[in-house]
């Protein structure tokens, strides 16, 4: 501790050093923090629901590739958990290899850039951690610095993606499955998230069948799950059907 006198009054005055300061300021930090929690009904009800079609994207090649794109896979994330409520941390960045002597069809100069990124997603909600790697090789001639930029952020979208996917799957974790967009997970054999599933769901139908009470009144439909929310510049699509000749990788 420091000690002022005011020259007037005479009144000491104690002020914490600085490393105390942040000590303090640390530790109140640290006593903000909720301990961690157990997913609701709802949440685990919603992860476990058939991953809407009109989520998936394609890629074409020698075998059709399903994913799901990495803004879709934040969106869902703020729609389960909540804004704030989960956080992607990169680890590490790793340059692997930069090729200058590359060139595009056309004969032009440029650079090709091998990158790694490692990611951590946390969920604050219950102090779950899921850390990936994920490795991206980009070229091109627009310069060194925005070549290896896209590198980097490909690279880590692709493993945010990748520690999402434990989560179920609303985050692509079916489409390994054949391209299923079924249920995966199926059943839960953890007691209290198995009772918590059973009393979700139970609120679930109770609501759908007061919506549809309200609709054969003449009230208007309503917009469904959030899970099953069809997506900015998508039609709503019916059934849950599985991807016919979806490739089973993602990303």
């Amino acid at each position: 501790m420091t000690q002022s006198i005011d020259p007037q009054s005479g009144e000491v005055t104690e002020t914490p050093e600085a490393g105390q300061a942040l000590v303090a300021l640390g530790e109140a930090r640290y006593q903000q923090v909720p301990p961690p929690a157990d997913l609701d009904g709802w949440q685990i009800a919603t992860l476990m629901d058939p991953l809407n079609p009109a989520r998936i994207s394609h890629k074409q090649g020698n075998s059709k590739l399903s994913y799901l794109e990495a803004w879709d896979i934040k969106a869902m994330l703020n729609r389960i958990f909540g804004f704030a409520n989960w956080s992607a941390d990169v680890i590490e960045s790793r340059i692997i290899d930069i090729d200058r002597t590359w060139k595009n069809s056309k004969q032009q100069p440029g650079v090709r850039v091998s990158v790694t990124a490692t990611v951590r997603l946390t969920i604050h909600l219950t102090g779950a951690t899921y850390t990936e790697v994920a490795a991206c090789d980009q070229a091109g001639s627009q310069g060194l610095g925005e070549v290896m930029d896209f590198a980097l952020k490909t690279a880590e979208s692709d493993a945010v993606k990748r520690c999402a996917i434990n989560l179920g799957t609303q985050f692509g974790l079916s489409l390994y499955n054949d391209g299923s967009t079924g249920d995966v997970v199926q059943v839960i054999f953890d007691p209290s998230q198995a009772a918590a599933l059973a009393a979700g769901r139970k609120v679930r139908q109770e609501q759908q069948m007061a919506a549809s009470r309200a609709i054969s009144q003449g009230a208007p439909a309503s917009t469904g799950t959030a899970a099953n929310a069809p997506q900015p510049g998508t039609q709503p699509q019916q059934g849950m059907g599985a991807v016919a000749g979806a490739f089973n990788r993602e990303g």
